[in-house]
């Protein structure tokens, strides 16, 4: 499940998506990937440097395995990265 927000941004086929699920295991495309090899295999998928990376991160994932996979990503050099979540119903917005 990913976390709910009021904006959401649909994922295209060609666009890298990253996955963290809830056991923290991370995927590149629907291919899993070691957190230490996923910056290298990240920029040879972006037609552009300064192309958008998705993440979309389980929200049972504690935000310690998150932030390290947003450090790898920039210390990559891959700075451009859009949080993936699920829109908020609007039952969940009027409680």
């Amino acid at each position: 499940d990913l976390p709910k927000t009021r904006t959401v941004r649909d994922i295209t086929e060609e666009r890298v998506v990253i996955t963290m699920d809830k056991n923290q295991l991370i995927y590149l495309g629907n291919d899993p990937v070691n957190i230490h090899d996923l910056g290298p295999k990240v920029k040879a998928k972006l037609r552009r440097a300064n192309d958008a990376v998705f993440l979309r991160c389980d929200e049972t994932v504690r935000f310690g395995a998150f932030a390290a996979v947003v450090d790898e990503l920039r210390h990559s050099g891959i700075v451009n990265i859009s949080i993936v979540t699920e829109p908020i119903s609007e039952r969940q917005r009027t409680q």
